[in-house]
């Protein structure tokens, strides 16, 4: 792997330090940092490529920041089978939600209806995301091994709405009846799009998968109970 794009969170100092490190690390090993205008500014560098053109250009990206920024590297890359290794200089790694309104929703799967909620909102996750803003709501964890999805209500106003875990080939349609304004759709945090009422919202799991780097030493259990702090006292 010759060609490395980095993606960062430029707000972060601690993102800035490493970055001024890791640029110098990579072209002593005969490695061609892919560097966007904005991410070489920060380091007093010279651009070398668009962040669009990465999914072209790199063989491999690298993410300085939290999981958000991750989500918009994942998206950078498009169908593309780049790997991409993750450096947590984030908070816990919870995505961002966007601010809470009581929203009324119509819920069918695979064609059949399910239920209506009230709430402030919906999420279906993956299982990669279960422990992200949908485990916050009060989702399940999932192993990402596990072929599923996740819809958790988000504050329910019925507290027999629960979060529902469904097969990943499963299409689901999410329409907005309520009336009133403010309601969004967000993709993992990242992009929002207002709704207006009887807006119809499918969605499937994607055919694309991407390919994150993980230590050996490391396993998924490890990383849980390092996050969430399990047997501490």
């Amino acid at each position: 792997m010759k060609r490395i794009g980095i993606v960062v969170k430029a707000e972060s100092p601690e993102t800035k330090a490493l970055l001024k490190e890791l640029v110098p690390w990579l072209r002593a090993r005969g490695k061609d940092p892919l560097l966007d205008p904005a991410t070489a500014k920060l380091i007093g560098e010279t651009a070398s490529s668009l962040k669009k053109d990465f999914a072209a250009l790199a063989d491999m990206l690298v993410v300085l920041g939290g999981d958000g920024t991750m989500l918009a590297a994942a998206r950078l890359v498009e169908d593309r089978p780049i790997p991409i290794l993750g450096v947590n200089t984030g908070g816990l790694g919870f995505l961002t939600a966007v601010t809470s309104h009581m929203v009324q929703l119509e819920i069918s799967i695979d064609g059949q209806f399910v239920t209506g909620l009230r709430g402030d909102g919906l999420i279906i996750s993956t299982p990669t995301g279960s422990t992200a803003y949908s485990m916050a709501a009060g989702g399940p964890i999932l192993n990402p091994a596990v072929h599923a999805l996740i819809l958790t209500p988000i504050c329910p106003h019925t507290l027999t709405n629960r979060p529902i875990v469904i097969p990943q080939e499963a299409h689901v349609a999410v329409m907005l009846v309520s009336k009133d304004e403010g309601a969004m759709v967000t993709f993992d945090g990242q992009a929002g799009i207002a709704l207006q009422p009887r807006d119809l919202i499918e969605v499937r799991a994607s055919e694309n998968k991407t390919r994150l780097i993980r230590f050996a030493d490391r396993t998924y259990y490890d990383m849980l109970r390092k996050k969430l702090k399990w047997g501490e006292s």
